[in-house]
């Protein structure tokens, strides 16, 4: 658990220009989650727009929709990520028309 919430801090600390921006701590009990001295870490970029529902498997790695490309990536420690399902939504022979393709989250 503590994983999946520092993952989703980090997440919502990147703002648009990519850059880390520091956790603000709204109440003193999340030290009781994530130490006081934690640091937001990026751990891979270069992805089509946008991410959503990071999930941590029972192999320690981490699954993510990445839905413009109609992908579920996969991120490995000390490996980094590959795709581990494409197509990950729309199956269709035809061209898919809307904008969001993959699965969603």
């Amino acid at each position: 658990m503590k994983h999946d919430l520092i993952f989703v801090l980090a997440v919502a600390a990147i703002n648009a220009s990519g850059r880390a921006q520091e956790i603000q701590r709204l109440d003193p009990s999340l030290d009781q989650l994530i130490a006081p001295n934690a640091r937001l870490e990026r751990i891979a970029t270069g992805f089509n727009k946008w991410t959503e529902g990071p999930v941590w498997t029972n192999q320690a790695t981490l699954l993510f929709a990445e839905i413009p490309a109609n992908n579920i990536d996969e991120w490995v420690p000390r490996h980094g990520v590959h795709v581990f399902r494409h197509p990950s939504g729309y199956e269709g022979s035809a061209p898919f028309k809307g904008p969001e393709p993959g699965s969603n989250g």
